[in-house]
């Protein structure tokens, strides 16, 4: 191989190291960096820890303290990938983050979870809503596969009719690739027949009844006005549905779906261990998702007003910390 095609190559690898997605969003905070650079007269590359710690205190001004942290991160990368040294290695920076962080807190983006007893509002709605009958279908087909099968909305937009296949009791989802499968070993997501009004194997069969002759390539979610659908059309979609039945928030999004699974899963008392299994969470993350239930809470105050604990080992969590 001549030394220019191994170069090429050699920078092929080095840009397949960073996906693509998180490529994009590095290079908004990078553009940011230099446009901050440019209007102060500090040299954006190689970059000093004096000019991040500016850079960092001016930012915190309009955007969160994790916002920052990308925007280091897109830093860095940048060096890095041009053989400079890391300018975010610096311990005077990380005080100044810290510093950033500790009057802003730790805020969380409230997403509420979509239950069993919502999934069935919204399939009444569908029926009562304009959309032609194979966007009902196609609609509610998304929708059952949302949940049962735990995906994140990215996951969803992306099958094709080639990842699905029949059984007389389950379908099985080829799932190529995800956001904790970068290297793309895929697996095969099986959902079995709840014979229930939400039932996802009779939805998806029903829409694929009125989908006509389509090929393996094509998307499996499109329909009508729906080409293909989208994650900003799940979202709306699922918003104005349920603001048909008098539901109207904004804390209900495409990731319902998967955050109501975990929810369900969990009040149906799931093992902590299968509920992670079946939502392919390679982390703890999914513990988030978990809506404690009211219901729930009034059982846990009851049981432990009738709980003798006289003859249990005193447990002292805060003494075993680590």
């Amino acid at each position: 191989m001549a030394y220019s095609d191994l170069h090429d190559r050699l920078l092929q690898c080095r840009y397949h190291g960073i996906a693509e997605s998180t490529r994009r969003t590095y290079q908004s905070g990078l553009k940011k960096f230099e446009s901050f650079c440019g209007q102060h007269a500090f040299t954006p590359a190689p970059a000093s820890s004096l000019t991040l710690q500016y850079f960092c205190a001016y930012e915190s001004q309009s955007v969160s303290h994790k916002t920052i942290k990308v925007y280091l991160a897109a830093i860095r990368l940048h060096h890095i990938e041009n053989n400079m040294l890391d300018p975010t290695d610096d311990n005077l920076l990380h005080l100044v983050c810290r510093g950033i962080r500790r009057p802003q807190g730790d805020s969380q983006r409230t997403r509420l979870p979509i239950t069993i007893n919502l999934m069935r509002t919204i399939k009444e709605q569908l029926r009562q809503s304009s959309y032609t009958l194979q966007e009902q279908r196609m609609l509610w087909a998304a929708f059952t596969m949302a949940f049962y099968g735990f995906f994140r909305v990215s996951e969803l937009i992306n099958f094709c009719w080639s990842d699905v296949s029949f059984s007389l009791d389950h379908i099985s989802v080829s799932l190529h690739q995800s956001k904790t499968d970068p290297f793309r070993h895929g697996c095969t997501v099986k959902i079995f027949k709840t014979n229930s009004s939400t039932c996802p194997h009779h939805a998806i069969d029903r829409y694929r009844k009125v989908s006509g002759d389509v090929t393996p390539s094509a998307p499996l979610y499109q329909a009508g006005r729906f080409h293909p659908l989208s994650r900003a059309a799940v979202t709306n979609t699922l918003r104005q549905l349920l603001k048909q039945a008098g539901i109207d928030h904004p804390h209900y999004s495409s990731h319902s779906f998967r955050i109501g699974a975990a929810t369900t899963a969990a009040a149906a008392g799931l093992p902590a261990w299968l509920i992670k299994n079946l939502g392919r969470w390679t982390s703890n993350a999914y513990l988030t998702y978990i809506h404690q239930q009211p219901a729930l809470t009034s059982k846990i105050y009851e049981l432990l007003s009738h709980t003798d604990a006289s003859s249990q080992p005193i447990w002292e969590p805060d003494s075993q910390a680590t």
